[in-house]
Protein backbone atom coordinates (compact mmCIF):
# COMPACT_ATOMS: atom_id res chain seq x y z
CA UNK A 1 0.00 0.00 0.00
CA UNK A 2 1.45 3.33 -0.96
CA UNK A 3 2.68 5.70 1.86
CA UNK A 4 0.64 8.88 1.34
CA UNK A 5 2.42 10.82 4.05
CA UNK A 6 5.75 10.45 2.32
CA UNK A 7 4.49 11.63 -1.04
CA UNK A 8 2.90 14.75 0.59
CA UNK A 9 6.18 15.75 2.16
CA UNK A 10 8.04 15.87 -1.19
CA UNK A 11 7.61 18.98 -3.18
CA UNK A 12 7.44 18.63 -7.01
CA UNK A 13 9.92 20.49 -9.18
CA UNK A 14 8.94 24.01 -10.15
CA UNK A 15 7.81 24.75 -6.66
CA UNK A 16 4.34 23.35 -7.27
CA UNK A 17 2.26 21.88 -4.46
CA UNK A 18 -0.04 18.85 -5.11
CA UNK A 19 -3.20 18.73 -3.08
CA UNK A 20 -3.84 14.96 -2.81
CA UNK A 21 -6.78 15.39 -0.49
CA UNK A 22 -9.06 16.79 -3.23
CA UNK A 23 -7.61 14.47 -5.86
CA UNK A 24 -6.45 17.27 -8.16
CA UNK A 25 -3.31 19.31 -8.67
CA UNK A 26 -3.21 23.05 -7.80
CA UNK A 27 -0.38 25.15 -9.09
CA UNK A 28 0.88 28.38 -7.60
CA UNK A 29 3.27 30.94 -9.14
CA UNK A 30 6.44 31.98 -7.43
CA UNK A 31 5.77 34.32 -4.46
CA UNK A 32 7.79 37.53 -3.92
CA UNK A 33 8.91 37.76 -0.37
CA UNK A 34 7.35 40.76 1.53
CA UNK A 35 9.11 42.60 4.33
CA UNK A 36 6.75 43.51 7.02
CA UNK A 37 7.68 46.24 9.55
CA UNK A 38 6.67 45.83 13.13
CA UNK A 39 3.77 48.09 14.24
CA UNK A 40 5.85 49.89 16.78
CA UNK A 41 8.37 51.05 14.11
CA UNK A 42 5.67 52.55 11.88
CA UNK A 43 4.21 54.49 14.81
CA UNK A 44 7.62 55.91 15.89
CA UNK A 45 8.38 57.11 12.37
CA UNK A 46 5.17 59.11 12.20
CA UNK A 47 5.78 60.68 15.67
CA UNK A 48 9.38 61.60 14.79
CA UNK A 49 8.31 63.25 11.57
CA UNK A 50 5.67 65.25 13.43
CA UNK A 51 8.18 66.37 16.06
CA UNK A 52 10.58 67.51 13.34
CA UNK A 53 7.89 69.61 11.66
CA UNK A 54 6.74 71.12 14.95
CA UNK A 55 10.36 71.89 15.96
CA UNK A 56 11.06 73.54 12.62
CA UNK A 57 7.95 75.71 12.96
CA UNK A 58 8.85 76.70 16.53
CA UNK A 59 12.43 77.51 15.52
CA UNK A 60 11.24 79.61 12.60
CA UNK A 61 8.83 81.49 14.85
CA UNK A 62 11.58 82.01 17.43
CA UNK A 63 13.90 83.40 14.76
CA UNK A 64 11.17 85.79 13.59
CA UNK A 65 10.46 86.94 17.14
CA UNK A 66 14.17 87.39 17.92
CA UNK A 67 14.91 89.30 14.75
CA UNK A 68 11.77 91.38 15.23
CA UNK A 69 12.82 92.16 18.81
CA UNK A 70 16.34 93.25 17.87
CA UNK A 71 15.41 94.93 14.61
CA UNK A 72 15.93 98.68 14.35
CA UNK A 73 15.20 101.43 11.88
CA UNK A 74 17.35 104.54 11.48
CA UNK A 75 15.56 107.46 9.90
CA UNK A 76 18.18 109.65 8.21
CA UNK A 77 17.10 113.26 7.68
CA UNK A 78 18.72 116.23 6.03
CA UNK A 79 17.09 119.37 7.36
CA UNK A 80 16.65 122.86 5.97
CA UNK A 81 19.27 125.33 7.24
CA UNK A 82 20.59 128.85 6.68
CA UNK A 83 23.77 130.72 7.70
CA UNK A 84 23.31 133.99 9.57
CA UNK A 85 25.95 136.68 10.23
CA UNK A 86 25.17 137.99 13.72
CA UNK A 87 26.34 141.26 15.28
CA UNK A 88 23.67 142.58 17.61
CA UNK A 89 23.34 144.34 20.96
CA UNK A 90 20.66 142.89 23.24
CA UNK A 91 19.45 144.44 26.49
CA UNK A 92 18.92 141.99 29.35
CA UNK A 93 17.77 142.01 32.94
CA UNK A 94 14.57 143.90 33.70
CA UNK A 95 11.13 143.04 32.35
CA UNK A 96 11.38 145.95 29.90
CA UNK A 97 14.60 144.54 28.35
CA UNK A 98 14.81 142.49 25.16
CA UNK A 99 15.40 139.34 27.18
CA UNK A 100 15.30 138.45 30.86
CA UNK A 101 18.41 137.84 32.97
CA UNK A 102 18.68 136.68 36.54
CA UNK A 103 21.27 138.21 38.87
CA UNK A 104 22.72 135.67 41.31
CA UNK A 105 25.16 136.12 44.22
CA UNK A 106 27.30 133.28 45.59
CA UNK A 107 29.06 133.50 48.98
CA UNK A 108 31.64 131.32 50.69
CA UNK A 109 34.36 131.50 53.35
CA UNK A 110 37.75 129.81 53.51
CA UNK A 111 40.14 129.42 56.46
CA UNK A 112 43.73 128.50 55.64
CA UNK A 113 47.00 128.32 57.62
CA UNK A 114 50.62 128.93 56.66
CA UNK A 115 54.07 128.80 58.22
CA UNK A 116 55.75 132.11 59.05
CA UNK A 117 59.06 132.96 57.42
CA UNK A 118 59.71 136.39 58.92
CA UNK A 119 62.14 136.72 61.85
CA UNK A 120 62.26 139.42 64.51
CA UNK A 121 63.92 140.24 67.86
CA UNK A 122 61.39 140.22 70.70
CA UNK A 123 61.27 141.69 74.22
CA UNK A 124 57.80 140.63 75.31
CA UNK A 125 56.28 140.98 78.76
CA UNK A 126 54.13 138.31 80.32
CA UNK A 127 50.45 139.18 80.68
CA UNK A 128 47.20 137.79 82.03
CA UNK A 129 43.81 138.66 83.49
CA UNK A 130 43.21 139.29 87.19
CA UNK A 131 40.16 140.08 89.33
CA UNK A 132 40.66 143.09 91.62
CA UNK A 133 38.61 143.06 94.85
CA UNK A 134 37.45 145.96 97.06
CA UNK A 135 36.63 144.78 100.59
CA UNK A 136 37.50 148.11 102.14
CA UNK A 137 34.41 150.34 101.82
CA UNK A 138 31.27 151.03 99.83
CA UNK A 139 33.11 153.84 98.06
CA UNK A 140 34.61 153.02 94.61
CA UNK A 141 38.39 153.05 94.36
CA UNK A 142 40.23 154.41 91.31
CA UNK A 143 43.54 152.87 90.28
CA UNK A 144 45.70 154.78 87.80
CA UNK A 145 47.45 153.23 84.81
CA UNK A 146 50.76 151.73 85.95
CA UNK A 147 49.46 150.69 89.40
CA UNK A 148 51.70 147.90 90.68
CA UNK A 149 50.53 144.44 91.70
CA UNK A 150 52.92 142.21 93.58
CA UNK A 151 52.65 138.43 93.16
CA UNK A 152 53.20 136.07 96.07
CA UNK A 153 56.71 135.39 94.71
CA UNK A 154 57.59 139.08 94.81
CA UNK A 155 57.48 139.81 91.08
CA UNK A 156 55.82 143.08 90.05
CA UNK A 157 53.08 143.46 87.39
CA UNK A 158 51.18 146.57 86.31
CA UNK A 159 47.86 147.57 84.74
CA UNK A 160 48.22 149.64 81.56
CA UNK A 161 44.82 151.35 81.80
CA UNK A 162 43.00 153.17 84.63
CA UNK A 163 40.57 150.97 86.57
CA UNK A 164 37.78 151.92 89.00
CA UNK A 165 36.95 149.18 91.46
CA UNK A 166 33.25 149.35 92.53
CA UNK A 167 32.42 149.96 96.19
CA UNK A 168 31.85 147.00 98.48
CA UNK A 169 28.31 145.98 99.46
CA UNK A 170 27.07 146.03 103.03
CA UNK A 171 24.83 143.01 103.66
CA UNK A 172 23.46 142.38 107.17
CA UNK A 173 26.09 144.71 108.51
CA UNK A 174 28.89 142.82 106.84
CA UNK A 175 31.05 143.98 103.95
CA UNK A 176 30.63 141.93 100.74
CA UNK A 177 33.67 142.61 98.44
CA UNK A 178 33.03 143.97 94.96
CA UNK A 179 35.30 143.20 92.00
CA UNK A 180 36.36 144.07 88.46
CA UNK A 181 38.55 142.36 85.85
CA UNK A 182 41.74 143.94 84.50
CA UNK A 183 44.72 143.06 82.31
CA UNK A 184 48.14 143.10 83.97
CA UNK A 185 51.62 143.03 82.39
CA UNK A 186 54.99 142.02 83.81
CA UNK A 187 57.25 144.81 84.98
CA UNK A 188 60.12 143.35 82.91
CA UNK A 189 60.22 141.32 79.65
CA UNK A 190 61.12 137.64 79.63
CA UNK A 191 59.68 134.22 80.39
CA UNK A 192 60.76 134.55 84.05
CA UNK A 193 57.52 136.41 84.76
CA UNK A 194 55.30 133.63 83.44
CA UNK A 195 53.32 132.08 86.30
CA UNK A 196 50.21 130.10 87.08
CA UNK A 197 47.23 131.25 89.15
CA UNK A 198 48.33 133.36 92.12
CA UNK A 199 47.30 136.18 94.49
CA UNK A 200 48.45 139.82 94.37
CA UNK A 201 48.70 142.74 96.75
CA UNK A 202 48.93 146.43 95.86
CA UNK A 203 52.29 147.72 97.23
CA UNK A 204 51.10 151.32 96.94
CA UNK A 205 48.62 150.73 99.78
CA UNK A 206 51.24 149.28 102.08
CA UNK A 207 51.12 150.88 105.53
CA UNK A 208 47.44 151.86 105.14
CA UNK A 209 44.16 150.06 106.07
CA UNK A 210 43.55 149.53 102.37
CA UNK A 211 46.55 147.21 102.00
CA UNK A 212 44.70 144.15 103.34
CA UNK A 213 41.33 145.12 101.88
CA UNK A 214 42.38 145.73 98.25
CA UNK A 215 43.86 142.64 96.53
CA UNK A 216 43.76 140.69 93.28
CA UNK A 217 43.62 137.05 92.16
CA UNK A 218 44.54 135.53 88.81
CA UNK A 219 41.72 134.59 86.48
CA UNK A 220 44.12 133.20 83.85
CA UNK A 221 47.77 132.13 83.97
CA UNK A 222 50.26 134.89 83.22
CA UNK A 223 52.28 133.97 80.15
CA UNK A 224 53.90 135.19 76.93
CA UNK A 225 57.12 136.61 78.25
CA UNK A 226 59.97 136.24 75.76
CA UNK A 227 63.35 137.77 75.02
CA UNK A 228 65.17 136.70 71.87
CA UNK A 229 64.86 136.11 68.13
CA UNK A 230 61.78 134.23 66.78
CA UNK A 231 59.50 133.77 63.81
CA UNK A 232 56.95 136.50 63.29
CA UNK A 233 53.70 136.92 61.29
CA UNK A 234 55.01 139.30 58.64
CA UNK A 235 52.93 141.37 56.24
CA UNK A 236 54.60 139.54 53.35
CA UNK A 237 53.46 136.17 54.77
CA UNK A 238 49.90 137.41 55.12
CA UNK A 239 49.86 138.94 51.62
CA UNK A 240 51.04 135.67 50.04
CA UNK A 241 48.38 133.66 51.86
CA UNK A 242 45.73 136.23 50.91
CA UNK A 243 46.64 135.81 47.23
CA UNK A 244 46.45 132.00 47.44
CA UNK A 245 43.10 132.04 49.25
CA UNK A 246 41.64 134.53 46.76
CA UNK A 247 42.49 132.23 43.86
CA UNK A 248 41.15 129.14 45.63
CA UNK A 249 38.01 130.95 46.77
CA UNK A 250 37.32 132.11 43.22
CA UNK A 251 37.59 128.52 41.95
CA UNK A 252 35.26 127.35 44.71
CA UNK A 253 32.66 130.01 43.89
CA UNK A 254 32.83 129.37 40.13
CA UNK A 255 32.39 125.63 40.75
CA UNK A 256 29.38 126.39 42.96
CA UNK A 257 27.95 128.64 40.24
CA UNK A 258 28.37 125.93 37.59
CA UNK A 259 26.70 123.37 39.85
CA UNK A 260 23.74 125.66 40.50
CA UNK A 261 23.45 126.84 36.87
CA UNK A 262 19.95 125.77 35.72
CA UNK A 263 19.53 123.62 32.62
CA UNK A 264 19.34 125.75 29.48
CA UNK A 265 21.06 128.81 31.03
CA UNK A 266 24.58 130.20 30.55
CA UNK A 267 26.77 132.93 32.02
CA UNK A 268 27.89 135.52 29.41
CA UNK A 269 31.55 136.36 29.02
CA UNK A 270 32.82 139.19 31.22
CA UNK A 271 29.82 139.25 33.55
CA UNK A 272 31.62 138.15 36.73
CA UNK A 273 32.11 140.45 39.69
CA UNK A 274 34.37 138.90 42.32
CA UNK A 275 34.93 140.43 45.77
CA UNK A 276 36.94 139.23 48.77
CA UNK A 277 37.38 140.46 52.33
CA UNK A 278 40.00 139.32 54.84
CA UNK A 279 38.01 138.53 57.96
CA UNK A 280 40.88 137.91 60.38
CA UNK A 281 44.58 137.06 60.76
CA UNK A 282 45.44 135.06 63.88
CA UNK A 283 47.74 135.84 65.52
CA UNK A 284 47.91 139.42 64.32
CA UNK A 285 50.60 140.67 61.95
CA UNK A 286 53.76 141.36 63.91
CA UNK A 287 53.03 138.67 66.51
CA UNK A 288 55.52 135.97 67.43
CA UNK A 289 54.37 132.68 65.90
CA UNK A 290 55.56 129.72 63.83
CA UNK A 291 52.19 129.48 62.06
CA UNK A 292 49.22 131.76 61.48
CA UNK A 293 45.63 131.39 60.27
CA UNK A 294 43.77 133.64 57.84
CA UNK A 295 39.99 133.76 57.31
CA UNK A 296 38.59 135.23 54.08
CA UNK A 297 35.06 135.84 52.78
CA UNK A 298 34.33 135.71 49.06
CA UNK A 299 31.42 136.92 46.95
CA UNK A 300 30.71 136.19 43.27
CA UNK A 301 28.03 138.11 41.38
CA UNK A 302 26.89 136.79 37.99
CA UNK A 303 23.98 136.90 35.53
CA UNK A 304 22.18 133.77 34.37
CA UNK A 305 20.77 134.12 30.83
CA UNK A 306 18.52 131.62 29.06
CA UNK A 307 20.01 130.34 25.79
CA UNK A 308 16.61 130.07 24.11
CA UNK A 309 15.91 133.77 24.76
CA UNK A 310 19.10 134.81 22.96
CA UNK A 311 18.42 132.36 20.10
CA UNK A 312 14.89 133.65 19.57
CA UNK A 313 16.23 137.21 19.55
CA UNK A 314 18.70 136.25 16.80
CA UNK A 315 15.89 134.51 14.84
CA UNK A 316 13.51 137.46 15.19
CA UNK A 317 13.20 137.83 11.40
CA UNK A 318 11.73 134.31 11.08
CA UNK A 319 8.79 134.89 13.43
CA UNK A 320 6.30 134.64 10.57
CA UNK A 321 7.54 131.15 9.64
CA UNK A 322 4.88 128.54 10.62
CA UNK A 323 7.70 126.34 11.96
CA UNK A 324 9.32 129.16 13.95
CA UNK A 325 8.99 127.21 17.21
CA UNK A 326 11.17 124.43 15.76
CA UNK A 327 13.97 126.62 14.40
CA UNK A 328 17.16 126.18 16.42
CA UNK A 329 20.77 127.37 16.40
CA UNK A 330 22.76 124.18 17.15
CA UNK A 331 26.13 125.97 16.99
CA UNK A 332 25.14 128.54 19.63
CA UNK A 333 28.34 127.72 21.53
CA UNK A 334 30.38 129.07 18.60
CA UNK A 335 28.88 132.54 19.02
CA UNK A 336 30.55 135.08 21.29
CA UNK A 337 28.20 136.58 23.86
CA UNK A 338 29.94 139.36 25.81
CA UNK A 339 28.44 141.38 28.65
CA UNK A 340 28.62 145.17 28.34
CA UNK A 341 27.95 147.63 31.17
CA UNK A 342 26.75 145.09 33.77
CA UNK A 343 25.08 146.85 36.69
CA UNK A 344 24.89 144.65 39.77
CA UNK A 345 22.85 147.18 41.71
CA UNK A 346 19.95 147.23 39.26
CA UNK A 347 20.93 143.82 37.82
CA UNK A 348 20.78 144.98 34.21
CA UNK A 349 23.26 144.62 31.34
CA UNK A 350 23.69 144.60 27.57
CA UNK A 351 24.86 141.59 25.57
CA UNK A 352 26.96 141.88 22.42
CA UNK A 353 26.30 138.78 20.27
CA UNK A 354 28.72 138.16 17.39
CA UNK A 355 29.53 135.30 15.01
CA UNK A 356 28.03 133.12 12.28
CA UNK A 357 24.93 131.27 13.41
CA UNK A 358 23.47 128.21 11.72
CA UNK A 359 19.66 128.32 11.71
CA UNK A 360 18.20 124.78 11.40
CA UNK A 361 14.54 123.86 10.91
CA UNK A 362 14.02 120.86 13.19
CA UNK A 363 11.17 118.34 13.22
CA UNK A 364 9.26 117.01 16.20
CA UNK A 365 10.96 113.62 16.37
CA UNK A 366 8.29 111.96 18.52
CA UNK A 367 5.46 112.98 16.21
CA UNK A 368 7.39 111.92 13.08
CA UNK A 369 8.21 108.48 14.53
CA UNK A 370 4.60 107.96 15.52
CA UNK A 371 3.40 108.72 11.98
CA UNK A 372 6.01 106.41 10.42
CA UNK A 373 4.98 103.52 12.69
CA UNK A 374 1.31 103.91 11.73
CA UNK A 375 2.09 104.04 7.98
CA UNK A 376 1.01 100.92 6.08
CA UNK A 377 3.98 100.73 3.71
CA UNK A 378 7.01 102.49 2.30
CA UNK A 379 4.97 104.60 -0.12
CA UNK A 380 2.96 106.08 2.75
CA UNK A 381 6.14 106.82 4.67
CA UNK A 382 7.48 108.71 1.63
CA UNK A 383 4.33 110.86 1.65
CA UNK A 384 4.84 111.55 5.36
CA UNK A 385 8.33 112.91 4.69
CA UNK A 386 6.91 115.12 1.93
CA UNK A 387 4.48 116.66 4.43
CA UNK A 388 7.41 118.22 6.31
CA UNK A 389 8.77 121.24 4.38
CA UNK A 390 11.81 121.40 6.67
CA UNK A 391 12.96 117.95 5.47
CA UNK A 392 15.12 118.28 2.36
CA UNK A 393 16.06 114.60 2.10
CA UNK A 394 15.02 111.48 3.99
CA UNK A 395 15.83 107.77 4.02
CA UNK A 396 15.40 104.70 6.19
CA UNK A 397 18.18 102.24 7.08
CA UNK A 398 17.09 98.89 8.51
CA UNK A 399 19.01 96.77 11.01
CA UNK A 400 19.60 93.99 10.10
CA UNK A 401 19.77 95.22 6.51
CA UNK A 402 17.74 92.27 5.10
CA UNK A 403 14.87 92.81 7.56
CA UNK A 404 12.57 95.22 5.75
CA UNK A 405 9.79 95.45 8.33
CA UNK A 406 9.45 98.85 10.02
CA UNK A 407 9.43 98.53 13.85
CA UNK A 408 6.12 98.94 15.64
CA UNK A 409 7.66 100.48 18.77
CA UNK A 410 9.05 104.01 19.05
CA UNK A 411 12.12 102.99 21.09
CA UNK A 412 13.35 100.94 18.10
CA UNK A 413 13.25 103.90 15.73
CA UNK A 414 16.17 106.35 15.76
CA UNK A 415 16.31 109.78 14.13
CA UNK A 416 19.65 110.88 12.68
CA UNK A 417 19.51 114.48 11.53
CA UNK A 418 22.03 116.56 9.63
CA UNK A 419 21.94 119.92 7.89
Amino acid sequence: MPNNNFVRDILPAGNRRINLTKGREKEKGPEKPRRRLPNFFKSGFRVGKLKFIVGAVVLYAAVLVTVGFFSRAEVVLRLKSENLDVNSLVSAGASSADILAEGVIFNDQLVRSARTVGVKDFNERSSGTVIIYNAYSSEPQSLVAGTRFEASGGKIYRINKPVTVPGAKIIDGKIEPSSIEAQIFADQPGAGYDTGLTDFVIPGFKGTPKYDKFYARSKTPISGGFVGRANVVAEKDAAELVKNIEEELKRVLIAKMQTDLPEGFFVPEGVYQYETETRSVEPAIGSKADEFKLTMDGKLKVFFVRKEDVKKNILENYKSDPNFANIDIPNFGDLRVVAESPDFKSFTLNLRVKGQAKAVWNVEAGRLVEELILAANGAERLKIFQNYPQIKQAGIAYRPFWWRIFPDRAERVFINSSY
